[in-house]
């Protein structure tokens, strides 16, 4: 049986980088589903994927893209 991945969109907001999570824990612990990153919107979309898929390796990330 194939483990069901988590799902997170990283996207910029308030100055910051943000994950809306599909973790329903999460939602539970902190109230929300999203959550600001440890990162400013000046820190480069590759740093930030990176440094969050090493942090979350059963997360799929996709990037949501600012309009």
């Amino acid at each position: 049986m194939e483990t069901k991945r988590n799902q997170g969109k990283l996207f910029k907001a308030n100055g910051v980088w943000m994950l809306q999570d599909s973790d329903p824990f999460i939602k539970d612990m902190f109230g929300t589903d999203t959550l600001p990153l440890p990162y400013t919107n000046c820190a480069p979309v590759t740093e930030v994927l990176t440094e969050m898929q090493a942090r979350l390796p059963s997360y799929d990330l996709t990037i949501v893209e600012e309009s």
